[in-house]
């Protein structure tokens, strides 16, 4: 579970332990639209269907988890039929709500967790977790809202959006929005990609940069993917200011081909990682595409450092994917600038 507040940690990785009734597949039964359900699950499971009588069978189920999995092969098989006439009459029939699997379930989710949290004892649970970033993982296969750990999922990091849900709820509850980016990662070019008098400028820059996210933003954590270059010029930058490094590696690190410079500052961010995990045991092209998902969902903020003359193709398409899910900063070694992109959407 790792939580800590002293000397702080702040990650909650499974919500297990004296945690587990947040769980999404957790038995804690509670009332939402007439409707007594044993979990979130079984509840955003009914919430496909309007048909009172499918409702409440999924109530019923004992286990959450194969509520979930009920709710989701009744609505593949409701749109299974090859007849456009026969999908409408199951559709009439059931009351699945077609749109619940881009918009519905999210508000769904929304309006159960509120309910859910108006349990006092439920409530303060969420409030001892502080401010740590809190990752839904466990083994029921599920991505979308969760991480599963399972063997045939521990290499894809899941989208968490129930973790996510968890904490903008969990600021509402302090009375404040969570506008604070607390965790922040970097990337950049390796170090044959970049002029010495370009990393000169840019070493100062972040710096400045990590300087300012730490005293008005709260940077509290460093997700470092600990590869050569601007990664870990910049984590031993926020180490250097205080700032806790998280250690996300995509596969483990061939160092002894890098030179000196490179493994000596490689060995002290793995000496000094408050937290250190492994996505994959080999490279792939998949696991580094995984990893940077991986990284852009655990990270408040991005900092990315880009030459506009000569852009790193990898960098830009980080960018390109965070550009309406997070804050960045982005660097121009080339123009002498650093410019913030706003999310479009938090």
């Amino acid at each position: 579970m790792l939580v800590h507040h002293g000397d702080r940690l702040d990650l909650v990785d499974g919500l297990t332990g004296p945690l587990a009734p947040l769980d999404l597949f957790a038995e804690a039964p509670f009332n939402w639209q007439g409707q007594r359900y044993l979990s979130v699950g079984a509840a955003v499971a009914a919430s496909r269907f309007s048909n009172p009588r499918l409702r409440a069978a999924l109530a019923e189920e004992p286990d959450p988890a194969i509520a979930w999995a009920k709710g989701k092969h009744l609505a593949d098989w409701v749109l299974s039929a090859t007849s456009e006439s026969v999908v409408q009459e199951r559709i009439a029939d059931t009351g699945l709500d077609i749109n619940w699997a881009t918009a519905g379930q999210h508000l769904a989710m929304r309006a159960i967790l509120r309910t859910k949290l108006t349990d006092q004892r439920l409530r303060e649970l969420l409030r001892t977790t502080g401010n740590a970033l809190l990752i839904a993982s466990g083994e029921h296969h599920q991505m979308l809202w969760g991480c599963c750990r399972c063997s045939g999922h521990a290499s894809t990091p899941g989208r968490n959006l129930f973790g996510s849900q968890l904490m903008g709820l969990r600021a509402e509850l302090g009375g404040r929005e969570d506008q604070s980016w607390q965790r922040a990662t970097c990337i950049g070019p390796r170090p044959g990609r970049i002029t010495s008098p370009d990393r000169a400028w840019v070493l100062t820059e972040l710096q400045r940069i990590t300087d300012k996210l730490r005293t008005h933003h709260g940077l509290r954590v460093a997700i470092t993917s600990g590869i050569p270059g601007c990664d870990l010029w910049w984590a031993e930058i926020a180490q250097s200011q205080g700032i806790a490094l998280w250690l996300y590696s995509a596969y483990p690190q061939k160092a002894q081909t890098w030179d000196a410079q490179d493994r000596q500052l490689y060995h002290a961010t793995v000496q000094s990682a408050a937290y250190t995990r492994v996505l994959n045991p080999v490279y792939s092209p998949e696991a580094v595409q995984a990893h940077c998902r991986w990284l852009l969902r655990d990270s408040s903020v991005l900092i990315a450092v880009l030459d506009s003359a000569t852009p790193s193709k990898n960098t830009a398409t980080i960018v390109s994917a965070a550009r309406h899910k997070r804050p960045i900063v982005l660097v121009d070694p080339k123009t002498r600038t650093t410019r913030l992109l706003k999310a479009s959407a938090q």
